[in-house]
């Protein structure tokens, strides 16, 4: 009886088609595992976007007017009186504040900075927290009566001065979002209750 050495050509083909199928079955999870890795972030950041403007709606619709923190805003960055979450050791949880929102575009995120009333007399900087993150853009305008124009109309600054203290009726913020999908632009406007 003689013994066998090597494969046949049939074995071999066999072995080759074999491995080929289950390559294909591999490709072909890793390539749908990754298109619902996308879609999960890009749903993931649609809802952060909701949430950062639901936070930002809740702040305007809850600020209001007080004579030593006016309502200021640029075109990227706002701030105005509000209430704020404080240092127990101050003797609460939550007192009045200034909050302001702004671009920084080299961290490419929208940026909420709270500082209370001890920290605005005494100069000191406030607390810094990351709003959003991968906006490429953020734009404020203002609605308000303009008195010189005898109406409302949409300006894309809000000074206190000019303005003698007072708040607009309305922000509208205006972001540019990126993600897999390229960028996108979100917007929202928002009523201010408090508004003159």
């Amino acid at each position: 009886m003689k013994s066998r050495r090597g494969f046949t050509l049939i074995e071999i083909l066999m072995a080759a088609s074999l491995a080929a199928v289950v390559g294909m079955a591999i490709y072909s999870s890793l390539a749908s595992g990754i298109n619902m890795m996308r879609k999960v972030v890009e749903t993931s950041r649609d809802e952060d976007a909701a949430i950062f403007l639901e936070k930002f709606e809740r702040d305007l619709e809850n600020s209001f007017h007080y004579q030593e923190i006016p309502f200021q805003g640029e075109s990227e960055s706002l701030s105005f009186a509000g209430i704020i979450q404080t240092d127990p050791g101050l003797g609460g949880e939550q007192g009045i504040g200034r909050i302001t929102y702004y671009h920084d575009s080299s961290e490419k995120t929208i940026v909420r900075r709270q500082d209370n009333v001890h920290q605005l007399f005494e100069d000191r900087e406030g607390n810094l927290a990351s709003a959003l993150d991968n906006i490429s853009s953020l734009q404020f305008e203002y609605f308000g009566y303009e008195q010189t124009e005898s109406q409302y109309k949409w300006n894309r600054e809000w000074d206190p001065v000019a303005r003698k203290g007072t708040v607009p009726i309305a922000v509208r913020a205006e972001f540019q979002v990126h993600g897999e999908g390229g960028p996108r632009i979100v917007s929202k406007r928002i009523l201010i209750p408090v508004a003159d």
